[in-house]
């Protein structure tokens, strides 16, 4: 109603949240927001954020409007968008790209044209395939896929050498690109609930800087010796494999404070697990234990420890020794009485 109040002002305008005001979808695609609004705020805009507008479609000119603006920030998750418009990709000025819970299966190969992009945000799609230009976006600093259909990681994802935040959970990867390895700035792989059955020993080469490394919920039998090689992790979860031992490279890894090994066929724990002093949660349920190796008694940090789930027919004496433990949970297995030390 006050259109024309608003664009006879002056003042500019730098952000623009829809995401809690009810525009109908037709209004938005077909009417002023798209077509007039953006146009005449192009100098002044830098976030846009659509989210949850049950948009079924973005025209193109909603790109063009943007091309040669200072647009960073453009939200538009949660909707029923089915394709994302080339014209998006010529905004170059673009930072943040948001489109999470939609249904777009195709990523452009246009994408490759957003090189001052830092996050990029498309979980929730039905993406198969990442285009080879994405090696252009070598500012990218966060890339989250989850819940995608990708069966493979594209060869030039080792060029996006900024990156620090890589999030793959749930897709259907089968294999890993030893590219991996180029991403020396990475903090965060998640690579949960997929089909990978091996992992290269060239995969970690040179991740120096990772602190959280996922790969549950896949078909791993072993794990590389060049796990010795992340001497920053601090979180390792991997839950639900094929695992019958663990590598002696993780003995290695000294700054390890959470390793999740649940639902393996491990049936121990190796002794090596000694050298993790700074370890504090330990999660070994459900991998075939049937007693415990005494060097689980010195691990002086540990707070949590669970083992539930095995074969397990007493608390051993040495238990006594982890004096931080705020939580022990052995539900679910064979053990009758407590121990007198548990008065301690």
């Amino acid at each position: 109603k006050n259109y024309n109040s608003y664009t006879n002002t002056s003042l500019p305008l730098h952000s623009l949240n829809m995401s809690k005001v009810y525009v109908s979808p037709e209004e938005i695609v077909k009417n002023w927001l798209f077509r007039n609004f953006y146009i005449f705020y192009k100098e002044d805009m830098k976030e846009i954020n659509l989210k949850s507008k049950r948009i079924t479609e973005i025209p193109s000119e909603f790109g063009d409007a943007f091309t040669g603006g200072y647009l960073i920030n453009l939200n538009i998750s949660e909707n029923k968008i089915n394709e994302i418009p080339k014209s998006i990709f010529s905004i170059t000025s673009l930072e943040k790209l948001f489109f999470t819970i939609n249904s777009v299966s195709n990523l452009p190969e246009e994408i490759g044209n957003l090189t001052n992009l830092k996050e990029l945000n498309m979980s929730h799609n039905k993406i198969q395939t990442l285009p080879s230009t994405i090696s252009n976006l070598t500012c990218l600093t966060s890339i989250t896929c989850m819940f995608n259909l990708l069966s493979e990681i594209n060869n030039s994802i080792g060029a996006l050498t900024s990156l620090k935040y890589l999030n793959f959970y749930e897709n259907m990867i089968s294999f890993l690109p030893i590219t991996i390895c180029n991403l020396s700035s990475l903090e965060t792989l998640y690579l949960g609930a997929n089909c990978i059955t091996e992992i290269s020993d060239f995969l970690f080469q040179n991740l120096f800087s990772l602190k959280n490394l996922m790969i549950s919920e896949n078909k791993i039998s072993s794990l590389p010796d060049t796990m010795s090689n992340l001497t920053s992790l601090e979180n390792f979860f991997c839950s639900s494999n094929e695992l019958t031992e663990l590598n002696e490279s993780i003995g290695c890894l000294s700054n390890l404070r959470k390793l999740n090994l649940e639902n393996n066929k491990l049936k121990s724990v190796p002794d090596f697990i000694s050298n993790l002093s700074s370890l504090t949660e330990l999660n070994c349920n459900n991998i075939g234990m049937t007693e415990m190796t005494e060097s689980i008694g010195t691990l002086l940090s540990l707070e949590y420890f669970s083992f539930k789930g095995n074969d397990i027919e007493s608390i051993p004496d040495f238990i006594n020794n982890l004096s931080s433990l705020h939580e022990i949970d052995f539900s679910d297995t064979k053990i009758t009485t407590l121990p007198n030390f548990f008065g301690n």
